[in-house]
């Protein structure tokens, strides 16, 4: 069995939109032209690599779902993030809220794939994310989880620990949960 981090796709390893042209603010891109990286966010995976940890993206697109943005923009946007980052594996749930799928988070689904996929042992494994969702999903399979703060997410609850930037990871990844 093998040890992976979790990580939360968008607002994470790239930036969210702060205001898209249907008024929501802080999501995420629905262009490709509005998928910007991380900087720093190659390096911090590189690293986890290097101790033992698969990389496994695991996000929510409901803008898939909701006919908002097409197949070929998201393909091309994962492209992107593979051909720049040390990423195992990247899992999609296109899911809407009603649509009662088993994979949107903080259902497991999305995490419970991956480990049936690629024999994780979840004692050693945590989730990285930015949003309530994400926390919660780490919580319903048992691993520990990792908020990256910013602007707008002051009230996620139930951490296990709370990170101003996402080199902060590199402390501990050491350490079998955080």
């Amino acid at each position: 069995m093998t040890k992976a981090i979790f990580w939360d796709r968008d607002g994470i390893l790239n930036y969210v939109v702060e205001k898209r042209e249907d008024g929501l603010e802080n999501v995420s891109p629905q262009k490709f032209e509005d998928f910007k990286l991380v900087p720093g966010a190659s390096e911090v995976l590189r690293q986890a690599k290097e101790h033992g940890y698969l990389n496994i993206v695991v996000t929510k697109q409901p803008d898939i779902a909701r006919g908002k943005m097409a197949e070929e923009e998201l393909n091309k946007m994962h492209e992107l993030l593979k051909s720049k980052m040390s990423i195992d594996a990247i899992y999609v749930c296109p899911h809407d809220r009603q649509d009662n799928c088993d994979c949107r988070k903080p259902k497991p689904g999305l995490i419970l794939r991956a480990t049936k996929d690629y024999d994780i042992d979840l004692n050693k494994s945590f989730m990285v994310g930015d949003e309530q969702t994400d926390i919660d999903a780490a919580k319903n399979v048992g691993v520990g989880s990792i908020l990256l703060e910013t602007g707008y997410n002051k009230s996620v609850q139930n951490v296990s620990l709370k990170i101003k930037s996402l080199a902060k990871i590199l402390d501990h990844l050491g350490h079998s949960n955080p």
